[in-house]
């Protein structure tokens, strides 16, 4: 079925502006390292001594990967897991390369088995083509996104080595200390205690709420699967609710903001980091089975709970409770038994101070990179298929 297209532009297939030649075999043992960027279905794997293919070029994802598409600048050498691609017309190259990422090539995969791209098949996928000039227009407005997107990850990647080093260094050496101690967890200042978590917090799990006394909405019920890195997570289909005129009946698990909460069921510990920190825009909520919080009195610093537990180590502890068990889920002992190194009240507060602008500022930049790729998806549908036009000049 042919594509519609706008005023101006025509329906052509990929088989009319491009070929897709195989990728050449080049083992571990064959790479001498060298300059040139060795690419396979998912990216880079290496580098060569010797190229294959001149850049700049596309490689498109042929095995493992289907249809996941990159890009070299310079010369580089595709594995025989790809295609790389050669133009067979003057079509602009920065938006051949958005109008490749944007259509469905893992569609096409015809394997139920390892996943292949047939390019027979490729060849005959229909696609909208605007003319020369609109078509630089729109690579030009993509690639001033894509330079944004850059730019922010940059920025992202440099407060988490900044992050990194500051948290290893409060976490453990403190604010001027001159005398340590040796202790089960290493060295620490002279005036801190090792203590178990359970002994600085209350860990509380959450209630069995049943299946059939949800609702379609209402109050949120935090499952493990919401639970994401740093914050809780309510996409539509892992969303649950909880009749808000029965909040009272449960009012001990009521979720606050600034509760710290932990996923309890294996899978979701053993995949990675999963702890998060409850924001009054996921209020009202309740808490779930198999997922638990803390709740700290007067003498422990909330905010520095929150950044000590960020430390890989307790996710290290947690998923080591599990080696040697079928169990599908941590325990309330688990979480507790935990040992970690505790400063004084006041020592909490400046190490919290220290380290919280710079979790701000990820998380800003963070929430600014989600919006920045959703508006880089919504500009690619609208303008690769002419549903919004670009303003060329007439010059």
């Amino acid at each position: 079925m042919t594509v519609e297209v706008p005023e101006g532009w025509k329906t052509k297939t990929l088989g009319d502006l491009l070929l897709l030649e195989y990728g050449k075999s080049l083992t571990d043992k064959s790479r001498i390292p060298g300059e040139y960027p060795v690419y396979g279905s998912n990216g880079v794997v290496g580098t060569h001594n010797e190229f294959l293919v001149s850049g700049p070029g596309i490689i498109i994802g042929r095995k493992g990967t289907v249809g996941s598409v990159e890009v070299s600048l310079n010369n580089f050498w595709p594995i025989d897991t790809t295609y790389f691609v050669k133009q067979k017309t003057s079509d602009d190259f920065g938006w051949l390369v958005s109008l490749l990422k944007h259509v469905n090539l893992a569609s096409l995969n015809e394997s139920t088995g390892v996943p292949g791209l047939n390019r027979s098949y490729a060849y005959k996928y229909e696609v909208p083509v605007p003319s020369l000039p609109e078509q630089k227009k729109i690579a030009e407005v993509l690639s001033r996104v894509d330079e944004a997107i850059a730019a922010t990850k940059a920025v992202i990647d440099q407060t988490k080595q900044v992050k990194k080093g500051l948290l290893q260094t409060l976490l453990t050496k403190g604010i001027g200390h001159t005398k340590f101690k040796q202790t089960e967890l290493g060295k620490i200042p002279e005036s801190w205690e090792v203590k178990k978590l359970g002994k600085i917090a209350t860990f509380q799990t959450g209630f069995p709420f049943k299946s059939r006394e949800f609702s379609e909405h209402g109050d949120r019920l935090v499952r493990g699967s919401n639970v994401s890195v740093g914050n809780l997570e309510w996409q539509k289909q892992n969303t649950k609710f909880f009749p808000p005129e029965r909040r009272e009946e449960f009012r001990n698990y009521i979720l606050n903001e600034g509760d710290i909460i932990v996923a309890m069921d294996r899978p979701f510990i053993s995949s990675g980091f999963k702890l998060a920190r409850v924001r009054h825009v996921d209020l009202p909520a309740l808490l779930l089975q198999r997922v638990g919080r803390f709740q700290v009195g007067a003498d422990i610093n909330p905010d520095w709970l929150w950044i000590t537990l960020q430390k890989v180590d307790f996710v290290t502890h947690l998923v080591r409770q599990q080696v040697g068990t079928d169990l599908p889920h941590i325990s309330k002992k688990d979480v507790e038994t935990f040992e970690l190194p505790v400063p004084p009240l006041a020592e909490q507060r400046k190490i919290s101070s220290g380290i919280t602008p710079l979790m701000k500022l990820l998380s800003i930049e963070e929430n600014k990179l989600e919006q920045l790729q959703t508006l880089k998806s919504g500009l690619m549908s609208d303008l690769l298929t002419g549903r919004k036009r670009v303003r060329v000049s007439n010059d």
